[in-house]
């Protein structure tokens, strides 16, 4: 008797403890289940944070891009290299005594051609679209005579347009 309930204890303990062992591994199982989910949720978050680094990446890009782009157009402007200059430029603007002249719906504004090369600083770009935008701080207009723009400091508002995958400067102007 006393064998078969020393057995009959040890087929107890063996059960409980398989119960518990099965408890512990569906308990295991769902916390898994949990980590897995937890960190898909984070795959998602990285992928996403590098989409913005991405992004952010090929916007810088482009500012240095259409920034030496433009610093090639002043450049070809002022030294009356206007046959270079055009291939840069919008069919909205049009070369004319040494201004650059774009085509508003408001009406026409002129740039004047400098003298010699501006002295800039890009303060701000941005990229909507089909539509990037830059603004430079003027600190030397290169102009000799008629308005130097050295009362304040002006800005110097720069459009691109994408165009059949091509960036074109369809806009300059130097508020005032």
């Amino acid at each position: 008797m006393a064998r078969k309930s020393k057995l009959l204890i040890s087929v107890l303990i063996c059960i409980l403890f398989l119960l518990g062992c099965s408890t512990q591994s569906s308990e295991l199982a769902k916390e898994n289940s949990q980590l897995k989910t937890e960190i898909q949720s984070l795959q998602q978050q990285v992928d996403t944070a590098n989409n913005k680094v991405k992004q952010q990446e090929e916007l810088y890009n482009l500012r240095n891009n259409l920034d030496n782009n433009l610093h090639l157009i002043l450049t070809s402007l002022i030294r009356g290299d206007y046959t270079t200059a055009e291939k840069y430029l919008d069919s909205s603007m049009r070369i004319e005594n040494h201004k650059l002249i774009t085509k508003l719906s408001s009406g026409n504004f002129e740039f004047i051609i400098p003298d010699r090369m501006m002295n800039l600083r890009q303060r701000a770009y941005s990229r909507n679209g089909n539509t990037y935008n830059a603004i430079y701080e003027i600190y030397d207009a290169g102009y000799t005579s008629g308005n130097k723009y050295d009362d304040r400091i002006y800005t110097l508002n720069v459009t691109y347009s994408l165009i059949n995958g091509t960036w074109k400067l369809n806009s300059l102007m130097i508020d005032e």
